[in-house]
């Protein structure tokens, strides 16, 4: 039999549907592809421009210094050969060594306390504001004042057994000690005399100024939305701007900034390549030797880390360079 034209026209049908669909097909396709493209082309000229932000919105330290002040903190130093030196709140190691086998039973007139080989005294204030040599780290709760015994000319009693002698060595947990006899069959123990030691405070650096600027090439630097990391010997808080001038900075919270040069009066905004603005870093209490590590970083994603390290001496000096 032969194929009539009405059977070829279905069949030119059924390849014109299947030619429709393919074409449908590859113009989604092409349509996917293209806004592909378009997003990938957008993201990367995005991801170029916060690059080359962070490369080029660099700020430039032009100077570090520290402001000298006294700790709030009081430091015990005996002050004889080899001076062991305690911080408020840290104690000293006591080794207790007698002539005769006894004990060491101290009283300061309402709780009494036995001290052996091994213990700890701690050097702290009492809620009454003054100094104590106590049995305890907390200052509310100085349970048995030693002061009296090793440091004041209180009389004080030192129950021992016979004979009665014993000597207690303080050290701050190096070499140096200090040792202290103690005589007597329930009766009174004589004091370390007041030249051999003194309780103090120390200079501490309690600021860091940052002298900033621009870096070669940087658009406006915005410092209100910037941040600052302070790594340092009391952990690592983060900063954010909390105004300008001293009144706005706030340990372990806020930094403060003050104009040096502020070419177009546009504080917090360097807009100037000539604009120098100091940051005001509260970082607690620096004691000589410690190291700091300040990450300053700005609103594009650029940090600038800065490596500081207090001065071996800081007598008699209001202000030095870290």
């Amino acid at each position: 039999m032969f194929e009539t034209d009405e059977d070829r026209g279905q069949v030119g049908i059924g390849t014109l549907i299947v030619f429709i669909a393919m074409v449908l097909v590859a113009a989604i396709a092409a349509g996917v592809l293209i806004n592909t493209a378009g997003f990938l082309q957008t993201k990367s000229e995005q991801t170029g421009q916060q690059s080359a932000s962070q490369v080029t919105n660099q700020l430039q330290v032009n100077a570090k210094t520290g402001t000298v002040g006294q700790s709030t903190a009081r430091y015990l130093t005996f002050t004889t050969k080899d001076h062991p030196t305690v911080k408020e709140g840290d104690a000293f190691d006591v080794a207790v060594t007698d002539n005769g086998g006894g004990t060491l039973n101290l009283s300061d007139g309402t709780d009494s306390v036995t001290l052996a080989d091994g213990d700890q005294v701690y050097f702290v204030r009492g809620s009454d504001g003054t100094a104590y040599l106590s049995t305890n780290d907390t200052a509310e709760t100085a349970d048995v004042n030693l002061s009296s015994a090793f440091l004041n000319d209180t009389a004080h009693s030192a129950n021992v057994s016979s004979p009665p002698s014993f000597q207690v060595t303080f050290s701050s947990g190096g070499a140096d000690t200090k040792t202290y006899d103690v005589y007597g069959d329930s009766a009174i123990t004589t004091p370390i005399p007041s030249d051999e030691y003194r309780i103090d405070t120390k200079a501490v650096v309690d600021q860091i100024e940052l002298t900033v600027m621009r870096g070669a090439g940087s658009d406006d630097v915005n410092l209100e939305q910037a941040t600052v990391q302070v790594i340092g010997p009391d952990g690592s808080p983060a900063l954010t701007y909390g105004g300008n001038g001293q009144s706005s900075v706030e340990t372990d919270q806020t930094f403060g900034l003050e104009p040096v040069k502020d070419v177009g009066g546009t504080l917090p905004v360097m807009s100037s390549s000539e604009d120098r603005f100091k940051m005001l870093i509260d970082v607690g209490e620096l004691e000589t030797g410690d190291d700091v590590t300040l990450k300053v970083s700005t609103e594009s994603g650029a940090t600038k880390e800065v490596q500081l390290t207090v001065p071996d001496s800081l007598v008699d000096k209001k202000a030095v360079r870290l």
